[in-house]
This record gives structure tokens, C-alpha cells and sequence, in this order.
């Protein structure tokens, strides 16, 4: 089992080192003229690829302090930690404008679009894949963040887009053409590009290019049908980055080191997924293996061959190398496709080399590439490198933990996981679906006008959808209503909607054998484990007599169950609302008002909705959502009137006081389930032959179900 203290632990290092990156990456910014100088070499050589990736880079940044942001912190005395947390997000901020102020208002004198020279042509390097293939990448979160960050108006940002569409296309073409990245069509391709490239294009939204593997693409947009041609160079290019695969690892296995590349390695690996190479997972294992192996106890990998050699001697640092692969190793471990002891203690590696490489010069400090001799340079874009490295190790760990705290529980996947080439990928992914969701209706909505989910998508679906970070705004959620299985159709409707995973807590994760001190620590263990999850719906099912007034009992609960209210958990529960990190459903069979008054209180739970019955209309949708529009359907219908006529011919008697308030009944989404496993079957069957035979027999189940 995971030791989640020492994960715990790692994150709070990540995140503090990240924090330090960030303010030593500010001090490269010229305000004046809105782009980032390259190194301490020569403070006037501003830098287009060390602007495009300082943006990407501190946007990183910009994440990770909102997401570690707490109400009220703005008001704290300065000097404090959340003081000087809101002067960096405050700093950066004013960094981010200037940067995308400088994107939007400045023309090419050849009339190619807004953007000066500086941000696509390199001093060395003139206009180039990789420095574009970080453009389209920083234009397309500047379309992501919010509007009060980024100070352009709705032209500004479509002047940008036309701009990135024609850059993107024309890169596009190129790399299909030369089956893969290059500097300059007398170099040699070479997969740091290939990836910056891919990744590029797949986050610019100029026309999202068809997958390079079978999938669905993210965005609104559809795809153009990709003619022969393309489909041809992206065959093409898969087929190529499987054999350079396939070479490196037979160069490392006959000991032909002077051949063997392992950042080539690690960048053509980080493809085989994108690219849809079958066997990918036998490949990446090896790989990985390999990568693990030639890695220095530092964090180091051995330098690797140039990528350009006729311009300006370019090797790919080793922070590059842990970038790529954490980009690459959420989404493994999040599937649980790759051994996370390997990967994180290859990228921990990383992390040391990280804090051992980390440069004072003058009032500066921060980074120069690894590869670097000179003890008195400090690089701009290596320092934007390691700030991005720093971030998604921060939440390589997040997903990590999550992963860890969920195998711990009964847990299960969002039926619709978010569609995501690249597993950082999500505030563009975000973005975009809110540009043209459908309207959220829960399958068991037993309102036949819908109230019930619009309720729960306005309070608990629509802030979350609209944070940048994935946040929701409220997190706590008691369903009241008859124990009909409605309930737990909602809050899974919920998880595939936000789609997030569901965690099922019951009695028995608390009341564990002991005395009270057990269960008080037990209840202690899982509202830690619970303190640690992001983006996760929790359900405490059947949980409902730990929270009930002792009065309201028809029975007295065990004497461990009274205790875990008195144990603090209603403290944990406030603790967990205040994180606002994942949505807690609390289903109540009976009146909330038998609720314990404690947890009744303010600030418990945002929200009480009564889920009852399906009336008619309800029972229309849910029978046409599963048959369509059938025959079958249709005789169900007129049966489901039929027993709705019956229904309220004995209200009115039970009413009157001539029938027994005990033969009140209605019909209920699991007596509906029975009904139509029973008449969707194919074949005749023993089926009523009519609506009213059809009716007797719902009302006989009603019966005995009751």
C-alpha cells in the first residue's frame, strides 16, 4: 500500500519549488516590450520559443495557485504564505496580460497576422516548427483562460485564431510530409520536435486534425474527413516513430552506445499512444525499463544527439526528457497501465536534479540546460522548462494519489471519461465543451419537467463546468426521497456528467471492529483519505443512521455508530465542504428533518432535494430513453395511464377515509427496471396482449413490492 504521507510530502516540495520557479521566471519578463529576454548572456536577445513557453509555463503556474488558493486569503495580513501566494498570482497575472496584449496588438509587416516577428522567428533559428508548434500552443490557452485574465476582446481573439489556423495547417502539412518535426528542411527530424509539434496541433482549435488514433476529438468542432493524403502521412508517421522505437531499444540491447539516444527514446515513446501504434504497451514497458536504467543517480540522462547542427548546436536537456514523460505518465497511471513505483521514482530522480541544478546569479536565479557549462548562464526557456516540469510532477502526484485513495474504497470509473489526447490537456478540453454542452437531464428524473436536474446541474454541474480549474462550488448534497434506486441513478448520473469517478462509502468502512477509540480513528483514517481526493464524487450509501437524530430511531444504532458523530465528523464533513474538492451525497430514505439537528445546521450540506417518485411524465421518458420509440413502448405508456387513473382513484378514497392509508401507491423507477427487463426482452414471451392486461400486471407488482 502507497505511503500517501510521503506523497503527501512530495507535493507540498513540488509545489514549493514550482513557486520559486515561477518568481525566478518573472524576473525574465521585459514589460516594455511584452516578450521574455533568452538568457543572461545578452539581456536584449529577446526569445520567441522562451516567450511562448514562459506564457505556457506560467499559466501552469497560474493553475496550480488557484487551485491551491483558499477563500479569504486576499485578506490575510502580508507576510503570510497565502500573502505572498496572492502577490505571485497577482504578478503573474499582470505578466500574462502583457504577454497576450503584446499577441493581439502588434502586425507582421507582410500582413501574415497579428504577432510580431519575435514571437515565431528565432535569431538563430528564423521561422522554425518547434518555435510555431509553442506558439499555436500558447495562443490556444490564451483562448482558454478566463476573460479577466486575459484582457483581449472577442476580434482580438478571432484575429489570433485566423492567425494560429493558417500557422497550424502549414505545419500540419510539413509534418505529415516529412513523417516528422525538424528545425529546417536540411535537418533531420527528430522527435523533440515531432512531439512539441503534435502537441501544438492538437491544442490549437484551428480545425482539430482527425486523431492520429481511432478516438473521439475534444471540442465542439468536428474534424474535416481527412483525405487519402493525409491519412497516408499519418500512417506513415506512426509506422516511422514505431521503428525508431524498435531501433533505440535493439541499439541499447547490442551495446551500441554511440547510437543509442535515450531522450530520443523517451520523446518517440511519449508518441506511440498518440499515434495509435499497436503493441504500444509491450513497447513502452521496455522503454521504460531502458530510460530507468540509463538514468544517472542525479537525475541525468546522457546527452543525446543534436537536433540541429547547422544552425546553432542544440541539445535536448535532461529537464526536457522529465517534462515529457510526466506529460505521458499521468494518463498511464491514471489507467493503470504502467508500474507507478517506476515512473515516480524515475521523475523523483528528475525532481533532485531539479533542486541541485537550480542557479544563483546576481540577483537572478533559475535554470540553464544541463547540458550547459557556463556557471554564469541562466536560460530563460530552461527555466520556463523546469517551472512546467514542476507543475505537472505536482499533479502526475495528485492523479497518482487519487489512484491510490480510490483502490482503498469501492470505486468506480465515469461511464464518458473526458476524451484527452494529452492528460494536461483539460482547462483547453473545458474550455471548449462549454461552448456547446447538451442540456443536463438525469435519466431517473422523477420531475417530468425536468426541475430535479436543473437543480442539481445549476448548483453542482454548471460552476464546476465553468471553473477553469475543474472546481466545483457546491459540494455537499442530501437526497431525501423513498428508497426506489432513484437516488443512486442521480448521483451515477452525476459522476458521468462531471465525469468523475464514484467512491462508495457505507457503514462498514467506519465501524470497524473495537472499541470507540477504533471507530474514532478509523472515522479519522477515512476523512483524511477523503481530504486528499480531487475531483471525486463520494456517496455514503446506506449511511444514513450515522446521521440521524437518536429520537428519530426506530431502533437504537450500535453505540459505534452514535460515536462518529461525536468523534468530530461533522468538523471532517465542514473541513472536506470548505476544500470544495468533491462532491458528498448523503441519500436519506426518511424525512430529512429526523436528520441529527447538528447536521442540519448552516454550512453541512449546500442543499436538501427530495427525489420522489416519477410522476407520468417522467415515466413517459424513462420507458421511451430505454424501448425508443417501439411498439413496446407505446403499450407500456398507455399501461403506465392506466395505473395512474387507478393511483388516483384510491387517493381520492384513502382521502375520504374509505380506503386504509395503506394502500397509497406508487409507481417507482425500480418496479419501472422489473418491468421493462421483463417486456424489452426479444421474442413472444408471456406478454399481456393489451394495455389493460398490461396495467393488472404492473399493479400486481406494485403490490407486492410495497
Amino acid at each position: 500500500m502507497a505511503d500517501l504521507a510521503a506523497i503527501d510530502a512530495e507535493i507540498a516540495l513540488a509545489s514549493a519549488w514550482a513557486r520559486r520557479a515561477g518568481w525566478a521566471l518573472l524576473r525574465f519578463h521585459d514589460p516594455g516590450r511584452g516578450l521574455f529576454w533568452r538568457d543572461t548572456t545578452d539581456p536584449e536577445e529577446l526569445g520567441a520559443t522562451s516567450t511562448n513557453r514562459a506564457f505556457q509555463a506560467l499559466t501552469d503556474l497560474l493553475l496550480l495557485l488557484l487551485e491551491e488558493r483558499r477563500e479569504g486569503t486576499a485578506q490575510l495580513t502580508r507576510g503570510g504564505a497565502a500573502a505572498r501566494d496572492e502577490e505571485l498570482l497577482a504578478e503573474v497575472a499582470r505578466v500574462l496580460r502583457g504577454v497576450a496584449r503584446a499577441y493581439a496588438t502588434t502586425t507582421l509587416p507582410d500582413g501574415d497576422g497579428p504577432g510580431q516577428p519575435a514571437f515565431r522567428e528565432s535569431g538563430v533559428n528564423q521561422l522554425n516548427m518547434f518555435t510555431d508548434s509553442h506558439l499555436l500552443a500558447a495562443l490556444a490557452l490564451l483562448d482558454a483562460l478566463p476573460a479577466d485574465l486575459d484582457g483581449l476582446d472577442a476580434e482580438e481573439h478571432e484575429r489570433l485564431r485566423e492567425w494560429g489556423a493558417g500557422i497550424a495547417a502549414r505545419r500540419e502539412q510539413e509534418l505529415l510530409t516529412a513523417r516528422g518535426g525538424h528545425l529546417g528542411p536540411e535537418e533531420q527530424t527528430h522527435d523533440f520536435i515531432t512531439f512539441a509539434v503534435l502537441r501544438g496541433l492538437d491544442a490549437f482549435p484551428h480545425r482539430p486534425p482527425e486523431p492520429y488514433l481511432a478516438g473521439q476529438s475534444e471540442g465542439a468542432v468536428e474534424p474535416d474527413r481527412p483525405t487519402e493524403a493525409q491519412l497516408a502521412g499519418r500512417s506513415a508517421l506512426a509506422d516511422r516513430v514505431e521503428v525508431d522505437v524498435l531501433r533505440q531499444l535493439a541499439y541499447y540491447e547490442a551495446g551500441i552506445t554511440f547510437r543509442f539516444d535515450p531522450a530520443e527514446l523517451a520523446f518517440s515513446l511519449a508518441l506511440l499512444d498518440r499515434l495509435g501504434v499497436q503493441n504500444s504497451g509491450l513497447l513502452r514497458a521496455r522503454a521504460l525499463h531502458v530510460l530507468e536504467r540509463t538514468q544517472s543517480a542525479d537525475g541525468a540522462w546522457p546527452s543525446s544527439r543534436v537536433v540541429s547542427a547547422t544552425r546553432r548546436l542544440l541539445y535536448v536537456a535532461s529537464y526536457e526528457v522529465a517534462l515529457t514523460l510526466t506529460i505521458v505518465a499521468r494518463g498511464w497511471i491514471e489507467e493503470g497501465a504502467e508500474d507507478p513505483d517506476r515512473l515516480l521514482g524515475i521523475l523523483g530522480r528528475a525532481f533532485t536534479l531539479v533542486r541541485q541544478t537550480h542557479t544563483t546569479v546576481g540577483a537572478l536565479e533559475g535554470w540553464a540546460s544541463d547540458r550547459a557549462r557556463v556557471s554564469t548562464l541562466l536560460e530563460s526557456w530552461a527555466t520556463a522548462v523546469v517551472l512546467s516540469f514542476l507543475t505537472r510532477y505536482r499533479e502526475l502526484l495528485l492523479a497518482h494519489r487519487n489512484v491510490e485513495v480510490l483502490r482503498r474504497y469501492r470505486s468506480t470509473p465515469p461511464s464518458s471519461p473526458p476524451v484527452l489526447r494529452w492528460s494536461d490537456a483539460g482547462p483547453l478540453v473545458r474550455a471548449r465543451s462549454r461552448r456547446s454542452r447538451d442540456p443536463f437531464l438525469l435519466p431517473a428524473d422523477p420531475t417530468g419537467d425536468g426541475s430535479l436536474s436543473r437543480a442539481v446541474a445549476a448548483r453542482y454541474v454548471a460552476p464546476a463546468e465553468a471553473s477553469w480549474i475543474d472546481r466545483p462550488r457546491h459540494v455537499t448534497l442530501a437526497l431525501a426521497g423513498p428508497p426506489d434506486g432513484a437516488k443512486a441513478a442521480l448521483v451515477r448520473a452525476l459522476s458521468d456528467r462531471l465525469a468523475w469517478p464514484l467512491l462508495v462509502l457505507t457503514p462498514a468502512d467506519f465501524l470497524v471492529p473495537g472499541g470507540l477509540d477504533m471507530v474514532e480513528a478509523r472515522a479519522a483514517e477515512v476523512f483524511d483519505d477523503l481530504a486528499r481526493l480531487r475531483r471525486v464524487v463520494v456517496l455514503l450509501d446506506d449511511c444514513e443512521v450515522l446521521f440521524q437524530a437518536p429520537d428519530a430511531l426506530r431502533t437504537p444504532p450500535p453505540r459505534r455508530a452514535g460515536a462518529l458523530l461525536a468523534s468530530g465528523m461533522l468538523s471532517r464533513l465542514r473541513e472536506l465542504r470548505d476544500r470544495r474538492w468533491i462532491v458528498l451525497v448523503l441519500p436519506v430514505d426518511q424525512d430529512p428533518d429526523l436528520l441529527d439537528p447538528r447536521v442540519r445546521r448552516p454550512g453541512r450540506f449546500d442543499e436538501v432535494l427530495t427525489v420522489g417518485h416519477p410522476d407520468l411524465p417522467a415515466q413517459r421518458r424513462y420507458v421511451g430513453d430505454v424501448l425508443g420509440d417501439t411498439e413496446t413502448a407505446q403499450v407500456l405508456v398507455e399501461a403506465l395511464e392506466l395505473v395512474r387513473d387507478e393511483v388516483v382513484r384510491r387517493d381520492a378514497e384513502i382521502d375520504r377515509g374509505s380506503r386504509p392509508e395503506a394502500d397509497r401507491r406508487r409507481v417507482s423507477f425500480d418496479l419501472l427496471s422489473v418491468v421493462l427487463e421483463e417486456w424489452s426482452r426479444p421474442g413472444p414471451g408471456d406478454r399481456p396482449a393489451s394495455a389493460r392486461l398490461l396495467a393488472d400486471e404492473v399493479w400486481r407488482l406494485l403490490e407486492e413490492t410495497e
